[in-house]
């Protein structure tokens, strides 16, 4: 207001009015050469008026004379503080209305085309820059009430899986009793129920732990805890923990060099990437193989492992979006593979953790490969 004072005829009094969206009614934000509050008063008083007419039709309005146009609803308090004539320009920005700036001047004006075209330029400048502070402000408040969401959402899966985990643990042990024949003699039937019971508590708590650790990876609990690890002893140790699922023709590879040397890494996230790939790697591989194989790098200090499989593969679009949480494959698969959708979330932010990137190569009806290179650290080679 005060670089526009300067262009215009002397003892002109200018005011900016915005659109309450919520409300909708017109607000005083600025004035200048008038008094404030007593204008704030005013315009409380007189809802409407010149400005809702000029906020109305999208254009300019030129009054010559608010003390006597029958235009004007109170002239009586144009008189009072001497204004005379009146030019009120749209505030527009991205096609939308946003509030009006209103001139008036101490003595009656004839204000000319080129004067109210040159006004309505910079008044174009003028909404331009409220539209932008106006989309940075809501910007703003949409990030404080994403993040209060977001928190919510953690404690809440964080409590529910807390409180799951306790009736499931409970659940687990009796059908574990059940097995061993400790609460009686089972028949094939009540044995074959017995181990259902089981195998779908174990499907449950490993869907209610995957929701634990994206809750904790995205709140930033995770902490990763390097230490020297022997991959040829790791890999021999993991491999002796794994089991194929007696019901599907599958065979379980390992491919490896006895050579691999010993990194600084954390073996716990470690073991939980490959656990991951591989659950899912079998979930989604009713027959042939799948191969875990590690290849060391001394060039670039780097080992890469791949996680092969001869299932049923990914189309190519779904590619970018399968390690975001929750995103699995069409609705059918999911239904008959079950999980949440979190396992590739996990194992691609703890390869982040880690230092390392995870790669995918899918084709549908031929399988995939998930390619995991890690940086090996300070590393020490092994001979055996």
């Amino acid at each position: 207001l005060e670089k526009i004072d300067i262009l215009l005829p002397r003892s002109t009094a200018t005011t900016v009015r915005l659109l309450n969206k919520e409300t909708g009614q017109l607000e005083l934000v600025a004035c200048r050469q008038i008094g404030e509050e007593e204008w704030r008063l005013a315009v409380e008083q007189r809802r409407g008026g010149l400005s809702a007419t000029v906020l109305k039709n999208k254009a300019p309005l030129i009054i010559d004379n608010v003390q006597t146009d029958s235009r004007v609803r109170d002239p009586e308090f144009f008189r009072e503080h001497g204004l005379a004539s009146y030019l009120g320009v749209p505030l527009i920005a991205k096609d939308e209305v946003l509030g009006v700036l209103c001139f008036f001047t101490k003595e009656e004006y004839p204000f000319s085309d080129e004067e109210v075209k040159f006004l309505s330029m910079l008044a174009g400048q003028l909404a331009l820059s409220i539209h932008n502070s106006q989309l940075y402000e809501q910007t703003k408040k949409q990030t404080v009430e994403l993040d209060k969401a977001n928190k919510v959402k953690a404690e809440f899966l964080t409590i529910i899986s807390h409180e799951l985990r306790t009736p499931l643990g409970v659940i687990m042990q009796y059908s574990s009793m059940l097995q061993d024949g400790m609460l009686g003699k089972n028949n094939p039937k009540q044995q074959r129920a017995s181990e259902q019971i089981m195998n779908q508590s174990k499907e449950l708590l490993s869907m209610v732990n995957s929701i634990l650790d994206a809750t904790r990876i995205e709140a930033g609990g995770v902490k990763i805890e390097r230490q020297a690890v022997n991959l040829g002893t790791f890999l021999n140790d993991f491999r002796l923990a794994y089991d194929v699922p007696l019901h599907k023709d599958l065979t379980l590879e390992w491919n490896y060099p006895s050579d691999l040397p010993v990194i600084q890494t954390d073996a716990g996230k470690l073991r939980h990437i490959f656990q991951n790939l591989i659950s899912n790697a079998i979930k989604f591989t009713e027959k042939g193989k799948v191969t875990l194989s590690a290849q060391y790098s001394p060039k670039t200090e780097t080992v890469k492992f791949k996680v092969e499989d001869t299932g049923v593969g990914i189309p190519k679009e779904a590619l970018p979006i399968i390690f975001e949480k929750f995103r699995q494959l069409d609705s059918s698969l999911t239904r008959s593979h079950g999980g949440v959708g979190l396992g590739l979330f996990i194992v691609k932010r703890i390869t982040e953790l880690l230092g390392g990137k995870i790669e995918v190569d899918s084709e549908p009806g031929k399988g995939s490969t998930f390619s995991i290179t890690l940086p090996t650290g300070e590393t020490t080679s092994l001979t055996h």
